[in-house]
């Protein structure tokens, strides 16, 4: 009969070691133990002896806490030993001379679990005892039973020796370190990990890696949420930019088809005028004939004849009148069906020598892509993905020009624009925020520091100041211009997960790990509400569009509305089965959309909490709920692979579920609401209609996950993020790619738009954000590009769809479009990529609309003294012998120094 266990860990030590100093290890290892989450992909999952995984290893058995004061402790420590899975031993001089811990680890060896048996030095030497180990006997702390193995008779075997591997928490040198040593702490949570793993049955580095995924997909979530509330705020004015267009479209349209109806009206007034003529003629022919038959009557009869003759005569002329008009109308239509399906059939070919202009893309053959993509371009002038393709693959193809890098010590979390594009703010891991100029990738300010990861950081709706977020327990505000504090540290017992300014930026809301948010006062820091208590750590904190409530999101399966000037709660909870992973307002504030780990997304009324619809259920967890810009429907994306649509008042499902093969941990609609973009775990994002649903381009694939998929402004573009290293832009009508793959030599956590939409930034893990240059976004097409794409590929198609040798003197054609753009205006952006595209490369500019230029990035690069930028710096020098030997003897002395 199997053994039913009422412990997963029974936890074996000496009672000294739980009272000096303030350490009290027994304690730490049981409320370690107890409070470790498992990772969501192990539960369930068998571990070494087949057993499941649970979600929580609990309960663990430690004397102290379990044992009554009048316990009979002999019996009930041997139940307690019968009734555990496993047993763990805290190591020490103290607990190698305890005949308790020693008669412990004995007994459960003769249980037979010798196997799962996990030890934890905390001071002393492991086998010091054992002769010729040069360690005093009194600093062993492997208890007798644990050093040797049971012989047959059950009894330890002293001829034999065992080796436990065992974690080690010790200090650097080999003594007991200070649970409240922070420098200590990452020991600390890296041989808990060796524990856990040990109670889990699971391989250390495997439960190492995952845990590490957990923290950085909390992280990415977050920064995710920051980035929805900026697209929110772009979004509004992207509608009504559109609105403008379209009512300007829609009046042209109407004028054409007034002119076209005044013609057909001046033509039938002209028949109509000629017909008169014909009948006044005829009437004075009467005339004629009446005066004939005064002076002869048989003149009489010629007359009327001649009179029936007219009148049947204009009947004709009427009669071929309207046939005329009924034929110009026959042949219009005619002429209009022939004129779209002209249209369609250019569109396809267009469409079709894009296609395989991207395959010759991807074969590494440049030239002949660029005669397919002038060939399309030819076809359907309109062709705005094969237009950008076009730009940037004379830009990737013909120059090695290096981006704006905007460099930290570590890893950047996120960066941002400006409301104006013209700066941009990063978080990083190396404790630090920075401001950056987004024309030249300067360091607008000193770095902005804390004493821990900088989790978010952003600009106030002004642009005047910023607020971060920080695991050192605080959050700050900081001038925009000169990177100084504007107010002290914003006070909170555990990281600050989020810091959001709100909507008029006089307030700020702060979440934290210490299971509370708390308003600010952004000009003095002071606080100015009481916090804002949960029961677990809270997991976001937003403004309402007005910004007079708070709603916020917990662990503690809840999420709660608050009065944002005196933190007081507004509604009673509003209750999930799971953590409530993020919480939104409508549009209108009127209504709350919620994200659980119960499996299902909510809607609630903002001024009750009373639920307003049915759960909308998934079959996993749900990552987040997003509500259209029209406030009717909302999007959500699950972790059981799928993202969908719901009614936002009645809950019920839109679309059918739309499919991944991994979790979805993004969706977003489209500004204008017709689309939905998803990224996933399964290495693609997709394109979706958000009224059925239905996929509309293939997949946008990457080589790894998918962080991120963002609609550019105005939503004819998206941009993606993604542990492959790389960020990629599409075209957001058919899902091919727009540029070659953009690189970091880290996992992209993040790619933004600029406002304008002609520049993205993008943050990685390699220590960099970075910013790049989008081709110019105007649809027309210049006179000079396809003559000048022609001549820098060589070849063209002829008529038969073949390449051949193009026949344009090369070298005239470039000196004539250099001429050209000498002329045209400054300010347009397509003048702007000419001439940089045409300068000389050593001097110019890194990128078209940028203010660096080349030799100014090549100094920095040498300034910076290191091999990747020395070999960056040595890439870019065109055959300057002076500074290549400059940067060789770089090259040398840093070999040197590293020798060292």
């Amino acid at each position: 009969m199997a053994t039913e266990f009422k412990y997963w860990a029974f936890i074996s030590y000496s009672h000294r070691d739980n009272r000096k100093d303030g350490n009290l290890w027994g304690d730490w290892l049981h409320d370690a133990v107890e409070n470790f989450k498992v990772p969501a992909e192990l539960v369930g999952k068998p571990g070494r002896y087949g057993e499941p995984i649970p979600a929580r290893l609990y309960p663990a058995f430690q004397d102290e806490k379990e044992l009554p004061t009048n316990a009979d402790l002999g019996i009930a420590i041997k139940e307690a030993l019968e009734q555990s899975r496993y047993l763990v031993v805290i190591c020490s001089p103290c607990s190698a001379k305890s005949i308790y811990v020693n008669q412990e680890v004995l007994e459960f060896k003769q249980l037979g679990r010798a196997n799962r048996i996990l030890a934890i030095i905390i001071d002393g030497e492991p086998n010091a005892s054992e002769p010729g180990k040069g360690f005093d006997p009194a600093l062993e702390c492997f208890p007798e039973a644990l050093r040797h193995p049971l012989g047959a008779d059950g009894k330890l075997d002293l001829t034999q020796h065992a080796e436990p591997i065992a974690a080690d928490v010790r200090g650097n040198d080999g003594k007991e370190a200070s649970l409240k040593d922070k420098a200590h702490q990452q020991v600390f949570e890296r041989e808990k990990l060796r524990v856990m793993a040990g109670l889990m049955g699971v391989g250390f580095d495997d439960l190492v890696q995952r845990d590490k995924e957990r923290q950085l997909l909390e992280e990415r979530a977050r920064a995710r949420r920051l980035k929805k509330l900026v697209a929110g705020f772009a979004a509004l004015a992207t509608v009504a930019i559109v609105a403008g267009v379209f009512a300007l479209v829609q009046k042209q349209k109407a004028d054409q088809q007034r002119q076209e109806a005044e013609k057909q009206r001046e033509e039938a007034v002209a028949q109509r005028h000629e017909a008169e003529i014909q009948k006044t003629n005829a009437l004075a022919q009467q005339k004629i004939a009446e005066n004939q038959r005064q002076i002869a009557e048989t003149e009489r009869e010629e007359a009327d004849r001649e009179k029936t003759n007219a009148i049947a005569q204009q009947k004709i002329a009427e009669q071929q009148t309207a046939i005329a008009t009924a034929q110009k109308k026959i042949a219009d239509e005619k002429s209009q069906e022939a004129e779209a399906q002209k249209t369609a059939a250019l569109q396809t070919l267009s469409q079709s020598d894009f296609l395989q202009a991207e395959q010759l893309i991807a074969g590494d053959k440049p030239d002949a892509a660029l005669a397919y993509l002038s060939q399309s371009l030819t076809a359907n002038p309109e062709n705005e993905g094969a237009l950008t393709r076009l730009a940037t693959c004379l830009t990737e193809y013909t120059w090695e020009v290096p981006t704006l890098s905007l460099k930290h010590d570590n890893g950047v979390l996120s960066a941002q624009f400006s409301s104006d594009g013209k700066r941009i703010v990063t978080a990083s891991y190396d404790k630090t925020a920075r401001v950056w100029d987004a024309q030249t990738g300067q360091p607008l300010t000193p770095p902005m520091k804390h004493d821990g990861f900088v989790l978010s950081a952003q600009f106030s709706p002004d642009g005047r100041r910023i607020v971060t977020a920080s695991e050192d327990k605080t959050a700050r505000v900081w001038d925009a211009q000169t990177g100084q504090p504007l107010t002290p540290p914003m006070k909170h017992d555990g990281w600050v997960l989020s810091a959001q300014f709100s909507p008029d930026g006089r307030w700020i809301v702060t979440a934290s790990e210490d299971k509370t948010a708390r308003v600010w006062d952004a000009q003095t820091g002071q606080p100015l509400t009481p916090s804002m208590k949960h029961n677990n750590l809270l997991r976001s904190a937003q403004f309402s569009p007005d910004g007079r409530r708070i709603v916020t999101a917990s662990e503690d399966k809840t999420a709660r509305v608050w009065d944002a000037q005196t933190g007081q709660p507004l509604t009673p909870p509003m209750k999930h089965d799971g953590f409530v992973w993020s919480a939104q307002f409508s549009p209108d504030g009127k209504r709350i959309v919620t994200a659980s780990w119960d499996e299902t997304a909510r809607v609630w009324d903002a001024q009750t909490g009373q639920p307003l619809t049915p759960p909308m259920k998934h079959n996993d967890a749900v990552e987040s709920a997003q509500f259209s810009n029209d406030g009717t429907r909302i999007v959500t994306a699950s972790h059981d692979e799928t993202a969908q649509v719901w009614d936002a008042q009645t809950g019920q499902p839109l679309t059918p579920p739309m499919k991944h093969d991994g979790y979805v941990n993004y969706a977003q609609f489209s500004p204008d609401g017709t689309r939905i973009v998803t990224a996933s775990w399964d290495e693609t994002a997709r394109v979706w209609d958000a009224q059925t649903g239905q996929p509309l381009t293939p997949p946008m694939k990457h080589d790894d996950i998918v962080n991120s998929a963002q609609f550019s402004p105005d939503g004819k573009w998206i941009v993606t993020a993604s542990d492959d290293h790389t960020a990629r832009i599409w075209d957001a009508q058919t899902g091919q790619p727009l540029t070659l793959p953009i690189q970091h030599d880290g996992g992209v956590n993040s790619a933004q738009f600029s406002p304008d939409g002609k520049q993205i930034v993008t943050a990685s893990d390699d220590k960099t954000a970075r910013v790049w240059d989008i081709a110019p976004v105007s649809p027309q097409i210049p006179d000079w590009l396809l003559p000048l794409a022609e001549a820098l590929s060589g070849q063209v198609l002829n008529n038969q769809s073949v390449l051949e040798q193009t026949k344009l003197d090369r070298g005239a054609t470039i000196n004539h479009v250099r001429q050209e753009l000498n002329q045209s205006p400054a300010n347009d952006d397509w003048t702007v990529w000419g001439r940089w595209f045409l300068a000389d490369p050593t001097t110019r500019t890194v990128s078209p609309f940028s203010r660096l230029t080349v030799p100014q990035y090549i100094e920095e690069c040498i300034q910076e003294d290191t091999t990747n930028s020395l070999n960056e710096a040595e890439s870019l020098v065109f055959g300057d012998t002076n500074l290549l030997a400059r940067i060789s003897a770089a090259h040398e002395a840093l070999e040197d120094r590293n020798r060292r």
